[in-house]
C-alpha cells in the first residue's frame, strides 16, 4: 500500500508540474480562441492530474484509517493481555483458604402445630426472662440490648444455646432434627445451572458444583466438637430464628473443576446454601421435609478469607429440591464486600455470656 501510494503521488506531483511548467512557455489557445496542440494535451491532461491528487488524498485518508484501526486492535490486545496478566496475578496472591458463614436469622415454624406446646413453653420461659435479667439460667443470654426511656438497658432478644435445658434434647427426634443444625454446604458453580436440577448433600444426579464446601458450627474453644445452631426469639417482631456460625478450612473443599481457587473467581458465581441434616429414614421424614420447607433465611454473611460479602433476604432465592429439600441460591458479589464488625460482636457477647 505504502509504495502504491507513494507511486501515485509522484505521479500526480509530476503531472501537476508539467502541465504548469507547459502553461508559462505555451500558449494553450491561438488567436482564434481554438486549443492549440499543447491547449489540446492540457485540456486531457489537468483532469488526470487532478484525479491522480485526489486519488491520492483517499488513498492517504484510508491507509491512515487502517492504521488507526490497527493501531486500536494492537492496543485492545496489549490491554487484554495486561488484564489477564493482573488478573493471574490477582489469582495467585488471593488463593482460597478459609470460608465461614454466619447466618443471623433462620426463621423457623415454630408457629406450626407440631411445635404448639413446645412453643408454649418457650414463650412462658421469655417472658419469665425478660423480668429476671440480667439474671439469667444457664445456657440463655441476651445477645442484643436497646436502651429504654429510663436510661435502662434492657433485652431485645434472647437466644437459647444447646446448653439450655430448653434447647430440644436428642430425645425428642424430631424436634431435635428439626432445630438442631449444626452443618451446612455451600456449592458454587462458576456457571449458572438450573437450581431445579440441583440437590443438596448430595453426589450424583447433578452437575457436580466446580467447588462444595461442608461447613460445621464450631462449638467455642473447640476444635472438633460441633454446636448446634442457637434458637432466638425477637421480643420486637415475636419471631423465632436460629443463629450460627460455621466455618471450614480447606481440607473439607471439595474442588471439582480448578475453575474457582482464588477469590477473584467467586465473583458473580452463583452459589447455593443447604442445612443438614437431611432427615429421618422412617416415617418421621415426611414431617420434617414439610417443616423445613417453610423455613426462611434472612440475612447471612458469607465470608472467604479476610473478605466479607453480606447477604439479605432480598437477595436469596427459596427452592426446594426434587427430595423435597430446602435450600438457597445467591450470587457472591465482591462489590458488596463488608467488615461486618457487628458479627464478631454478636458472638463475642455470647461467649462472654457463655462463660459467665
Amino acid at each position: 500500500m505504502a509504495i502504491i501510494l507513494f507511486l501515485i503521488k509522484f505521479v500526480g506531483v509530476i503531472l501537476s508540474g508539467l502541465f504548469g511548467f507547459l502553461g508559462t512557455i505555451f500558449d494553450f489557445k491561438n488567436k482564434n480562441g481554438s486549443f492549440t496542440k499543447w491547449g489540446k494535451l492540457a485540456f486531457f491532461g489537468i483532469p488526470i492530474s487532478i484525479f491522480f491528487a485526489g486519488l491520492s488524498e483517499f488513498l492517504t485518508y484510508y491507509s491512515d484509517q487502517e492504521t488507526a484501526k490497527e493501531a486500536s486492535i494492537q492496543a485492545r490486545e496489549s490491554s487484554y493481555k495486561v488484564e489477564k496478566i493482573i488478573v493471574d496475578l490477582n489469582r495467585t496472591l488471593q488463593p482460597l483458604k478459609t470460608c465461614s458463614v454466619f447466618i443471623l436469622d433462620l426463621e423457623v415454624p415454630l408457629y406450626e402445630e407440631e411445635f404448639k406446646d413446645y412453643k408454649r413453653r418457650l414463650d412462658s420461659v421469655v417472658e419469665i426472662c425478660r423480668y429476671s435479667y440480667p439474671k439469667l439460667e444457664a445456657g440463655i443470654f441476651a445477645p442484643t440490648l436497646l436502651t429504654d426511656k429510663n436510661g435502662k438497658r434492657i433485652p431485645s432478644s434472647f437466644s437459647f444455646s444447646e446448653n439450655s435445658v430448653y434447647f430440644p434434647s436428642p430425645n425428642q427426634r424430631l424436634f431435635y432434627a428439626i432445630l438442631s443444625v449444626e452443618g451446612i454446604e455451600v456449592s458454587v458453580y462458576k456457571k449458572p445451572v438450573d437450581p431445579r436440577i440441583f440437590e443438596p448433600f448430595s453426589h450424583g444426579g447433578f452437575q457436580t458444583p466446580d467447588l462444595r464446601i461442608n461447613l460445621f458450627s464450631k462449638a467455642y474453644g473447640s476444635n472438633s466438637q460441633t454446636d448446634p445452631m442457637d434458637i432466638n426469639y425477637n421480643i420486637e417482631s415475636k419471631k423465632y430464628t436460629l443463629s450460627g456460625l460455621f466455618a471450614a478450612e480447606q481440607d473439607q473443599w471439595e474442588d471439582n473443576s480448578r475453575k474457582i481457587v482464588s477469590l477473584p473467581d467467586l465473583d458473580s458465581a452463583q452459589i447455593f446454601l443447604s442445612i443438614g441434616p437431611l432427615g429421618f429414614a422412617d416415617s418421621l421424614q415426611s414431617k420434617f421435609l414439610n417443616l423445613r420447607k417453610k423455613f426462611d433465611c434472612g440475612y447471612l454473611n458469607i465470608r472467604f478469607n479476610n473478605t466479607n460479602i453480606p447477604i439479605n433476604k432480598k437477595d436469596l432465592i427459596k427452592h426446594v429440591s426434587a427430595n423435597g429439600s430446602v435450600f438457597w441460591e445467591f450470587k457472591y458479589l465482591l462489590s458488596k464486600e463488608n467488615d461486618f464488625e457487628n458479627d464478631k460482636d454478636t458472638l463475642m457477647k455470647k461467649k462472654r455470656d457463655d462463660s459467665n
